[in-house]
């Protein structure tokens, strides 16, 4: 028997209108936790740049590329929370292992426990 169209949209793929709007995800988050996670990732970033010995100037100019220049006025927004610290830049860091302490920093904010562990080469006895 020739299907018809009717019989044949049963296994089609639905449309939109059918569908309806996709939700979005969305956290739930009451402002004060937004806040205080706000505060303690600006925390990380000043600790971590305490850490490696740079000020507001020097991690600003890390922070810069040949397109955008990094203001420090904007570095020291991230590190009081007022802004959200953009980890893409600071992330791209390589100078002085700072990409490493702002990770360790940002994982001891997450309840991490950091430990290090120092290995000795044996001693050859004579």
């Amino acid at each position: 028997m020739a299907e018809t169209v009717s019989s044949a949209s049963g296994r089609a793929h639905r449309v939109l209108s059918e569908i309806g709007r996709p939700a979005m995800a969305k956290a739930d988050l009451r402002k004060a936790e937004i806040d205080e996670i706000r505060a303690g990732l600006g925390r990380c970033v000043e600790r971590a740049r305490q850490i490696v010995g740079w000020n507001l100037d020097q991690l600003a100019q890390r922070c810069s590329t040949e397109q955008e220049a990094r203001d420090p006025r904007q570095v020291q927004r991230w590190c009081q929370a007022k802004e959200r610290p953009q980890f893409d830049v600071l992330l791209a860091i390589q100078e002085e292992d700072f990409c490493d302490v702002l990770l360790e920093e940002l994982l001891r904010f997450r309840g991490a426990v950091i430990t290090r562990r120092i290995e000795l080469p044996a001693r050859r006895r004579a």
